[in-house]
């Protein structure tokens, strides 16, 4: 009888009971079946399976008569095909990573093997089409989601006051409990906001901003407490197609130009002339009628008037110094900078070593404290080697470009161990095909790929500035143009920044050390230094904070 009460007085509990051990074995079979844990699904899901939705595909028909043409006389014209959306995964694009144990320590250790293969994306060489140049008639909008020129990487960003927290106390507390929370935590209260009653307090060394924010939340007269956390300007030019210019946000350039904007840096250009002034048939383009220059020279027609008769060197100008914020055109990374233009490469595109090695050699005796050359050929000179070694004991950092053939033979003067080798990645971080590679590589900087519009802006995506398409020398459009030459005169442009933002005069190890070292390693997610990218992509914020 006793038995007969018990179970009807707890037969209730059998289903739970039942359903607790069916849950308990579907659940353990779920996860003998699984090589990940089910609460990592649940916790994760988004890290599972990482995906790249979209991959830009030209749909006009590759030519194959349509070649890279070699450096420094690279293609710049605009691309406004049409462009196919399709979805890929992350396996679709090509991203090689150099095991750390087999990448050499740095630009200059002996190779031990060699060279691997290249690693690019492999894409087609699409011909011109259309117009050169283009104005405001011919650029073309991408979406709207796609126009924003904020920055969203920034590594090793600063976030908060290093010790300082804020705090708020409940209404109502007195004098004496906030006495008594400082002085058990030895804070000192440095200012009290007389509209909102917070307190700044100061934190002992020994302990961090986070440790101090937890150990104070736990005071029960605490109502809030936080870091002082940082809030940054962001200057965005006004500059009309400074949405175009991708390759500006990916440098940092937004915040780097807080703390600096190239005031006092002096750059040399070496190239064939920039369009600076008006006289005769050449013109001052619109958009350097604010830059800063300096007299210069013509070392191939041998006078004092180095204007630009082929439009290299006036791009060039451009991404180191374009006027910036005046309603016009295009920026420039280091757009207070002045820019001495020495003209040595003629209406070709080509420069013999000696105009070359004089030119140096002005630039160096004129005060210039960065050398930019966009130029450059396999063969050492030793009169070549000897101005370019003259210049870096003068105090002259000098940025080159690593050439575009696509090819691990060096290039000089860039693998001079004096110079910066630049070479060129696209929007998606990946070298292009036509990029040179190699040991004497330093860092990497945006270069553009004409084939692609992978931004999504209309056009390929190249480096938009101004200048002219010969022998027209006084219309000015807007080009794109890819290769390592703009590349280069990027870092020309965040040397310049480094120079400006600095209190003392410093050398070109100095500066060089600045920008190998604040560099974002690539493939994203690498350590060190590696024949593809160098050090890395330049980072202009990262390069002026860390400048004395």
């Amino acid at each position: 009888m006793n038995k007969v009460k018990f179970l009807k007085r707890y037969f209730f509990l059998l289903p739970i009971f039942a359903g607790t051990l069916l849950f308990v074995f579907f659940f353990s079979a779920t996860y003998a079946a699984s090589t990940v844990p089910v609460w990592s699904n649940l916790l994760i899901p988004a890290y599972q399976n990482v995906t790249l939705p979209w991959v830009s595909l030209p749909l006009t028909n590759p030519s194959p008569d349509s070649l890279l043409w070699a450096d420094p006389a690279y293609p710049f014209f605009s691309l406004p095909y049409a462009q196919a959306l399709q979805p890929a995964g992350l396996s679709t694009l090509p991203v090689w990573n150099m095991p750390l144990s087999a990448a050499p320590a740095g630009r200059n250790a002996a190779a031990a093997s060699a060279l691997l293969s290249p690693p690019v994306s492999p894409v087609p060489i699409l011909p011109p089409q259309g117009p050169a140049g283009i104005d405001t008639g011919q650029i073309r909008n991408g979406p709207l989601a796609l126009q924003s020129a904020g920055v969203t990487y920034l590594p090793d960003q600063p976030t908060y006051v290093p010790g300082q927290v804020l705090v708020t106390f409940l209404p109502g507390t007195p004098a004496a409990e906030m006495s008594r929370v400082y002085a058990a935590h030895q804070c000192c209260e440095i200012y009290s906001s007389p509209y909102a009653g917070f307190k700044v307090l100061t934190i002992p060394g020994y302990t961090t901003v986070l440790d101090m924010t937890r150990q104070l939340s736990t005071e029960p007269s605490v109502f809030y407490v936080s870091p002082n956390y940082y809030r940054h300007a962001h200057l965005l030019p006004n500059d009309p197609y400074y949405k175009y210019q991708w390759h500006l946000p990916r440098l940092n350039c937004s915040y780097a130009w807080n703390y600096a904007t190239g005031l006092g840096a002096l750059v040399a250009l070496l190239d064939s002339g920039v369009a600076y002034q008006t006289a005769g048939v050449y013109a001052l383009a619109p958009d350097l009628a604010g830059t800063l220059f300096v007299p210069g020279y013509d070392f191939v027609n041998v006078d004092a008037y180095p204007n630009d008769d082929y439009g290299h060197g006036t791009h060039m100008a451009g991404c180191i110094a374009q006027t910036t914020n005046n309603l016009l055109g295009c920026a420039g990374v280091a757009f207070n900078a002045t820019i001495m233009p020495v003209k040595v490469m003629n209406n070709l595109g080509s420069t013999a070593i000696s105009n070359e090695a004089d030119g140096i050699y002005f630039a160096a005796n004129n005060g210039a404290k960065i050398i930019n050359m966009s130029l450059g050929g396999t063969g050492t000179s030793v009169t070549e080697h000897t101005a370019v070694t003259y210049a870096y004991n003068k105090g002259v950092t000098i940025i080159c470009s690593a050439g575009n053939a696509g090819s691990s033979v060096p290039e000089y003067p860039a693998s001079y161990t004096e110079c910066v080798s630049v070479n060129a990645i696209r929007y998606d971080y990946t070298r292009p095909a036509y990029s040179n590679y190699g040991l004497y590589l330093d860092v990497c900087s945006p270069g553009g790929d004409l084939t692609v519009d992978q931004n999504l802006d209309g056009f390929g995506d190249g480096i938009l500035q101004q200048t002219f398409s010969a022998p027209t020398y006084a219309s000015f459009y807007y080009y794109f143009m890819e290769g390592t030459s703009p590349a280069a005169a990027l870092v020309s442009g965040v040397a310049a920044l480094i120079v400006s933002k600095s209190t003392l005069l410093l050398t070109p190890l100095q500066v060089i050390n600045t920008l190998e070292t604040s560099a974002t390693t690539l493939p994203l997610g690498t350590v060190g230094w590696n024949q593809y990218y160098g050090w890395g992509l330049v980072n202009a914020y990262l390069a002026v904070l860390r400048t004395i």
